[in-house]
C-alpha cells in the first residue's frame, strides 16, 4: 500500500470529544466532507514509511484520537497530515519525496475553482479557513498554510494557476503582519508573503480587520462579525 493511501485509511469520521470540539469551532458535516478533516484511528497495519514511526508510532498510536488535517496537493492527493490534540499540540508528517510539491490544508479539489478564475484566500490556521469559508464566494478557494508564511513552491503554483488574485488574511498580530508584509531587520529588509507573490506577478489584496484572527472573530461575533470584517473583499 502506498503511503498516501495508508494515511487516508487512518483518517476516520470524528466522534465523541473530537466531534464536539470541531462543531464548537464551526466545522459542520459539509465542511468536514469538503476538507476531509477527521480523527486519527490507527490502521490495522504499520505505516509503509518507517520515518513515520518515530514521530507518530508505527500505526500512529501517538496521535490516536487527535484531529487530523490532511495536507493535499493541488490535484487532491494526500501529501501529509497535521494532527492536533484538543490542547493544540501539533504533530506533522510529510510523505517522502513530496518536498517540491505545494501542500496545504484546503478543499480536496481546488484546481477547478482556480481554473475558473476563482480567488485564493490565504490564512494561517485551520479554524481561520473554516471561518473564511463562511463568507468567501462559492467560486473562491480558501487555503490554510498552517504557519505564518508561504514558501516559493506554493507561490509558484499560485502564479501558474491562480488567475483571479490572492487575498491574504493572516492573523492580526505581529507575527502575522510580519509574515504578510515583511519587516525591517536592522539594515536588512525581510520580505513577506505579499512581496513574494507580487514579485511573481500575482495580484494580492491584504485584509485589514479588527480582531485576533478570522477563527476568533467567528467565535466571538459570529457570522455578522465575519461579514463586517471580510464581506467587502
Amino acid at each position: 500500500m502506498r503511503m498516501a493511501e495508508w494515511l487516508a485509511s487512518g483518517v476516520q469520521a470524528p466522534e465523541g470529544r473530537v466531534l464536539d470540539y470541531l462543531e464548537k469551532r464551526g466545522v459542520t458535516s459539509e465542511v468536514r466532507e469538503r476538507l476531509d478533516v477527521g480523527m486519527w484511528v490507527p490502521p490495522d497495519t504499520p505505516a509503509p514509511d518507517q520515518s513515520f514511526w518515530g514521530r507518530c508510532g508505527p500505526k500512529g498510536e501517538k496521535i490516536a484520537d487527535r484531529v487530523v488535517l490532511p495536507l493535499f496537493s493541488p490535484r487532491g492527493e494526500i501529501l501529509g497530515i497535521e494532527a492536533r490534540s484538543l490542547e493544540k499540540d501539533l504533530t506533522g508528517y510529510r510523505v517522502p519525496g513530496t518536498k517540491w510539491a505545494p501542500h496545504w490544508v484546503t478543499t480536496t479539489n481546488p484546481m477547478e475553482a482556480l481554473w475558473g478564475q476563482g480567488r485564493a484566500w490565504i490564512v494561517e490556521g485551520f479554524f481561520d479557513l473554516v471561518a473564511i469559508m463562511r463568507v468567501a464566494s462559492a467560486q473562491d478557494v480558501v487555503i490554510a498554510t498552517l504557519r505564518a508564511g508561504i514558501n516559493q513552491v506554493q507561490v509558484e503554483h499560485l502564479r501558474r494557476f491562480c488567475k483571479g488574485g490572492v487575498i491574504i488574511a493572516y492573523d492580526n498580530d505581529e507575527t502575522g503582519r510580519r509574515a504578510a508584509v515583511g519587516y525591517q531587520d536592522g539594515g536588512r529588509r525581510r520580505f513577506g508573503a505579499v512581496d513574494h507573490m507580487e514579485r511573481a506577478g500575482l495580484h494580492v489584496t491584504r485584509c485589514t480587520y479588527i480582531g485576533k484572527d478570522p477563527g476568533e472573530i467567528w467565535l466571538s461575533k459570529g457570522d455578522r462579525g465575519l461579514m463586517r470584517a471580510f464581506g467587502a473583499y
